[in-house]
């Protein structure tokens, strides 16, 4: 029992106790004896029982409200997506060619209800071997440009026109020119978008490959954006000072 509980029987016992005194010395027969003491018995009850209903309907209550606080919590939070990479020239990366620089743009946009404040993007673009493995997709993450400098959004309105921006990668060689058309090497995107709202801040990331699909006929070059692990597409809570991760 919490000590409110054990406060109100303690005085509904001295108010019937002194009532019940009172009666007992001011009662001329025994049955009006009985009276007295018989209902300060009952309003010891009635009061036991009234503090007790009372204090678990305001433990239920707070239950409530505590329920009611966790769904304005999550309603309150907004989420970012990560587009797939897109052209900004007429000629971005193919048909691959010695001297290039592929070129691609990314877009964020605020798919939540809620605005996303602060919002930051970090990029990188990399040519790599095809396919890559679980160790060769972590250093490719981990050496990403996208974990230096970051460009800044603002504030990103709910359903609001998406942010993006554009990333290079280094010119290339005759050989990997050949060898992106061939399907031996793949050109990797990586982004991370970052923001806060009234329940805290997150990250959202993306890996994101473009190769030529494997299993073609010799004359056939059919190339398309492929998501790289789970791992690197998804979203998390993290520190505005967290980017380094």
């Amino acid at each position: 029992m919490s000590t409110a509980l054990w406060l109100g029987i303690v005085i509904a016992l001295l108010v019937s106790v002194s009532s019940g005194l009172a009666g007992h010395l001011a009662a001329k027969t025994r049955w009006h004896k009985w009276v007295f003491w018989g209902t300060g018995l009952i309003v010891v009850a009635l009061i036991s029982l009234q503090s007790y209903l009372n204090e678990r309907t305001q433990g239920d209550l707070a239950k409530k409200i505590d329920r009611i606080n966790q769904n304005t919590q999550v309603a309150l939070h907004t989420s970012l997506d990560i587009l797939p990479p897109y052209p900004i020239t007429g000629d971005p990366y193919f048909p691959f060619r010695s001297g290039q620089s592929p070129n691609v743009a990314i877009m964020y946009v605020n798919s939540g209800s809620q605005p996303a404040n602060d919002t930051l993007l970090s990029l990188g673009i990399n040519v790599v071997p095809y396919p890559l493995s679980e160790d060769a997709t972590r250093e490719v993450w981990k050496r990403s440009s996208l974990h230096g400098s970051a460009t800044t959004g603002g504030t990103l309105p709910p359903h609001s026109p998406g942010h993006y921006n554009s990333v290079a990668a280094p010119r290339l060689t005759a050989t990997e020119a050949d060898q992106l058309t061939s399907g031996k090497l793949q050109l990797c995107a990586t982004a991370r978008v970052l923001w806060t709202d009234r329940t805290g801040g997150y990250c959202r990331y993306s890996f994101q490959c473009f190769y030529r699909e494997p299993g073609l006929y010799q004359g056939q070059a059919f190339f398309n954006w492929h998501v790289q692990g789970i791992e690197y597409n998804r979203e998390e809570p993290c520190a505005i000072h967290g980017l380094g991760h």
